[in-house]
């Protein structure tokens, strides 16, 4: 009886969490709406905003913001009852082994058996971390301990990768940072198409011949799916990047941060082509190079990955690092003066890893469609209102659009102007860099399905007043 007075009382506790974030929501639209029809300070903007500054810009004027990459989609109900569960738990808010706990470690493994087929992994491999930013400073932290401190960023980056480099080696860029740019990062003419800007290729000759000869790289961040870019690089193609560095005894760093974010057809093994948009699609994960005994036996690539984004737990900190046996026991020497240890969370990931992975499909292919519906609302107002072209995005949670403003920031700003923050271009690419306009803005989607519908009604509306 006692427990069943409990659980009603969660779920009254649930209802009025609803009703309040409705009510919120209501407000924030009328808000918005207000805000418009008064002059927004746009000249508080620098002429080359973060994401976080576009963010924050929103924040501070009553703005929808689809700017940063927050995950705006609840975490499945049953692991938020195991966190409940092990909250309760003697002794679980102590520090918890730096390497991680064995629940944990064991949940890992088994994800990444059932579902993403990597049968070569055993808890040796794992490494428990702070997200997967918890995992790359860590990892940069080792490399720079064995006295390497070259590090290649292929061109546009995510942006934070850019700072954890700063971090550990230092706000010199020029002397640690190479910034590598993919094939035809270019300005797009007015003629041009989205399919026809930018492809966003590896180019592994241009790799060797003007870095790697030239001993110029230590280490590269490579990020797959892409972020901005949206580009999902083949399988083979990230095999030939690994093995091709380590030659020249460089490692790789791998970013996985949207492994469960992949869009293909349905019924299709393929990744789906980038321009075709009527085909039914559903989302799928990455097959990681991480799978293949060769390549994890060539000691050179970490990989690293978060539940931040697939599970909606953006708050937890809490993601995985896979590297050989020998790597992992010495990076954790480096993430333990950093972190200490993950959060006491990873108990309840590691249980709901263990015994839930059908809960984990299904809240992936409920992502899924909330990104898919967002995606398809936002587009045609988006570009109508903002002149904008999309660059059909392969994966991730993001849409990559191109703009023909002169500027980044008149983009940004018109957009700020119809109520809604879209990130700059600009913020991908080396800071200070001449002639740095991209002509490109990202979108975030994994937002509320009821916002998305508010934005689209608000650009529409926008639009037809013009």
């Amino acid at each position: 009886m006692h427990l069943h007075h409990k659980h009603g009382q969660g779920k009254e506790h649930g209802h009025d969490l609803l009703r309040y974030e409705k009510e919120k929501r209501g407000k924030e639209i009328k808000e918005i709406e207000e805000r418009l029809k008064q002059k927004l300070p746009l000249n508080e903007l620098s002429e080359f905003p973060t994401i976080r500054d576009v963010h924050n810009f929103c924040l501070k004027n009553n703005l929808y913001s689809m700017s940063e990459g927050v995950v705006e989609f609840s975490p499945p109900e049953k692991l938020k009852h195991l966190v409940q569960k092990w909250t309760m738990v003697k002794d679980i808010h102590q520090y918890n082994p730096g390497i991680g706990s064995e629940i944990f470690l064991d949940g890992i493994v088994n994800l990444n058996k059932k579902h993403y087929k990597l049968h070569n992994l055993t808890v040796d491999n794992i490494l428990a971390c702070q997200g997967a930013t918890g995992g790359i400073v860590s990892a940069l932290a080792w490399i720079k301990e064995k006295g390497k401190s070259q590090i290649g960023l292929f061109t546009p980056f995510y942006t934070f990768h850019l700072q954890m480099v700063q971090q550990i080696f230092g706000i010199d860029t020029d002397k640690y940072c190479r910034f590598i740019p993919f094939k035809q990062t270019r300005k797009p003419n007015k003629s041009e198409t989205f399919q026809e800007f930018p492809n966003f290729e590896l180019e592994l000759d241009s790799l060797e011949e003007n870095y790697l000869k030239k001993g110029l790289l230590d280490c590269v961040i490579f990020t797959n799916p892409g972020n901005p870019t949206t580009i999902v690089y083949p399988k083979q193609q990230v095999e030939d990047l690994i093995k091709l560095c380590a030659k020249y005894n460089c490692f790789v760093i791998l970013d996985e941060c949207y492994i469960d974010f992949i869009w293909k057809k349905k019924n299709d093994s393929n990744l789906i082509d980038p321009v075709d948009v009527n085909d039914e699609l559903v989302m799928d994960c990455l097959d990681s190079p991480i799978g293949n005994p060769e390549i994890l036996n060539l000691k050179n690539l970490i990989v690293c990955r978060t539940f931040s984004k697939m599970l909606g737990c953006q708050a937890w900190r809490l993601g995985y690092l896979i590297a050989h046996p020998n790597h992992t026991k010495e990076i954790v020497k480096c993430l333990e003066p950093l972190y200490i240890c993950a959060p006491y969370l990873q108990h309840a990931m590691g249980e709901f890893l263990l015994n839930n992975l059908n809960e984990y499909k299904q809240h992936l292919k409920e992502f899924g469609r909330l990104l898919r519906e967002n995606y398809d609302t936002l587009k045609e107002p988006l570009c109508k209102c903002c002149h904008l072209e999309p660059i059909k995005p392969h994966g991730t949670m993001y849409g990559l659009f191109v703009h023909h403003k002169d500027k980044d920031i008149d983009a940004i700003k018109e957009g700020l102007k119809r109520g809604v923050g879209i990130a700059t271009g600009c913020s991908f690419f080396k800071p200070g860099e001449e002639n740095i306009e991209s002509h490109l803005v990202r979108v975030n989607f994994a937002i509320d399905r009821e916002k998305a519908i508010k934005i689209a009604k608000l650009l529409v509306d926008e639009q037809k007043a013009q």
